[in-house]
């Protein structure tokens, strides 16, 4: 079967077999990876002798409205170094899927901008109309692994010298409309 561009990475993976349950609105990708050898993670020690195989099942982002599931078949090493603490090693996905993950890259990065944009519980509405199954825990837990995204630095703040003098909590708006509020006052009065 040739390779489809739906794959993540087609250098690193080979489309076995495609399967289609719609019953289950699931769509199935089989993938085995192309690598002849792979580099245990500790030692960086390359090796071709092969311990065994298993699959990883990793959800990825749905086409359309099925889900989209992957399930690839990676294999497991000897390390050749004797040195080296591991003596048997699963090869790495580095551009479709982090390790020990559930879920491609792409898919965690999509999910993360939700969460960023939405928070936790619309993001997980607006990730199920979208195809991917996911709790609002999880979106929350995705923001707080990855680096926050840039914001622009403000240009005009207004503090509200009312509020701190009062011993209110202080608000402050900025140019582009945003609010930041200050449990303490106290640094918002001058001197």
């Amino acid at each position: 079967m040739t390779n489809v561009v739906a794959l993540p990475d087609p250098s690193l993976l080979e489309l076995v077999d495609l399967e289609v349950d719609q019953t289950l609105n699931l769509i199935t990708a089989f993938a085995v990876t192309t690598s002849a050898a792979a580099r245990c993670p500790l030692c960086q020690q390359a090796s071709g002798k092969v311990h065994s195989y298993y699959s990883r099942t990793l959800a990825d982002l749905s086409c359309t409205s099925p889900h989209v599931c992957g399930l690839v078949q990676v294999r497991r090493f000897f390390c050749c170094n004797p040195a080296c603490e591991r003596k048997i090693f699963t090869e790495r996905l580095p551009t479709c899927a982090a390790a020990y993950a559930r879920r491609m890259l792409r898919q965690a990065e999509t999910l993360c901008e939700l969460a960023f944009a939405l928070g936790g519980k619309v993001g997980e509405q607006i990730a199920a109309l979208l195809g991917m199954t996911t709790s609002h825990d999880t979106l929350l837990r995705l923001t707080r692994r990855s680096s926050p995204p840039n914001v622009s630095t403000p240009r005009i703040l207004g503090v509200d010298d009312f509020g701190a003098t009062r011993g209110r909590t202080c608000s402050c708006k900025t140019s582009e409309r945003r609010i930041f509020t200050w449990n303490s006052a106290s640094s918002a009065l001058p001197g």
